[in-house]
């Protein structure tokens, strides 16, 4: 935590316990306390919060292969790409904050998918490796009236079954076209590397939830 005052850093485990957790334990001359300024999440979780977004690739799933956890690396590995899929994350990675290459990058990635067998492939990454505790966290604030769901620059196969196991209110992600059973080499690009902001935005809005009161 952070004094307002004297811009100063202290462990909370410190603190008296009949300080309230607005002061610091930094006493100036003649007593005087310092103001605490809380870390944004706290401070958001004081003021109220009735929408809690959660990311998924990294955070809620951590697929141990893949140099970024992410769904797109386990569905590309399982399917037997992984040579050819890390040379174009090697490749458009570095540029991926331009649009039109982000957008090259998604193309790429369904295209080389095309004809894969969709159950082939979730019987190898399924069950995901989930963070300890998810569904335990996601039934908590839904006990307090919270809205919870997903925005993610991940994959829908993923995360429809996350919305699943949360039951989740929404899930925005990427999608993958699939007909009869195997991918069509096609998709949806829901969310890109730089628009997961405006994504968050628009969630707030069709829930009529002021952004103050969501956390991401």
């Amino acid at each position: 935590p952070l004094c307002t005052y004297c811009r100063s850093h202290f462990p909370v485990r410190d603190t008296p316990l009949w300080l309230s957790k607005w002061y610091c334990i930094g006493f100036r001359p003649y007593g005087a306390m310092h103001i605490l300024k809380l870390p944004p999440a706290e401070q958001a979780m004081k003021n109220g919060v009735d929408l809690v977004i959660l990311d998924m690739d990294g955070t809620i799933v951590k697929y141990e292969q893949s140099t970024f956890h992410s769904s797109w690396d386990a569905i590309g590995y399982a399917a037997g790409l992984q040579e050819e899929w890390d040379k174009l994350t090697e490749f458009y990675y570095p540029k991926a904050k331009d649009p039109e290459m982000y957008r090259q990058w998604f193309d790429k990635n369904c295209e080389m998918l095309k004809g894969k067998d969709i159950t082939a492939i979730a019987e190898k990454i399924f069950p995901p490796p989930i963070t300890a505790g998810y569904e335990e966290f996601c039934t908590h604030l839904q006990q307090q009236g919270k809205v919870v769901g997903i925005v993610s620059g991940g994959v829908d196969l993923v995360g429809n079954y996350l919305q699943r196991s949360g039951s989740l209110a929404f899930v925005v992600c990427n999608i993958l076209h699939v007909e009869e059973g195997r991918f069509t080499g096609t998709g949806e690009m829901v969310s890109n590397h730089t628009g997961k902001g405006e994504l968050v935005r628009k969630v707030c809005a069709d829930y009529g939830i002021s952004s103050r009161r969501a956390a991401y």
